[in-house]
């Protein structure tokens, strides 16, 4: 399980540059393009950071604007919290998708300030890791 600290995370190598929200996002971007590539799914790096047409930047945009274009915020929300769903039954979870069900075993997050469970969330991104089944 790969160690969470401040060390192994590295975060002076990004806090220190004083990126904007929309540079940490596409950072995020490109890791994650490297990671699918890595992990056998299509190859959309190439031609990511110069843009040029037809290169894997047009081609995540399409593949991207293809399914969700037509989503408003809560349909993009509600589209993250199925991937996390996936995820944990890709990874062997027996969970609800009953938003009923869930909200019975959530209930004292509930309480808990959005910072807070931000930090909780990246903790767990943190040790999910390398242990993510890859999303093909």
């Amino acid at each position: 399980m790969p160690q969470c600290t401040t060390a192994s995370l590295n975060v002076a190598c990004f806090r220190g540059y004083n990126l904007t929200r929309l540079q940490k996002l596409a950072f995020k971007i490109w890791y994650a393009t490297n990671e699918l590539a890595q992990n056998g799914g299509p190859n959309y790096t190439t031609h990511l950071s110069d843009g040029t047409v037809g290169g894997g930047a047009t081609n995540l945009l399409n593949d991207s604007v293809q399914l969700f274009d037509h989503w408003d915020r809560d349909a993009l929300d509600a589209a993250e919290v199925a991937i996390y769903f996936n995820n944990a039954v890709n990874a062997g979870a027996i969970v609800s998708n009953v938003p009923n069900t869930v909200q019975n075993s959530i209930r004292r997050m509930e309480q808990i300030s959005e910072d807070r469970l931000r930090k909780m969330l990246i903790y767990l991104e943190c040790q999910l890791g390398a242990h993510r089944n890859p999303p093909l």
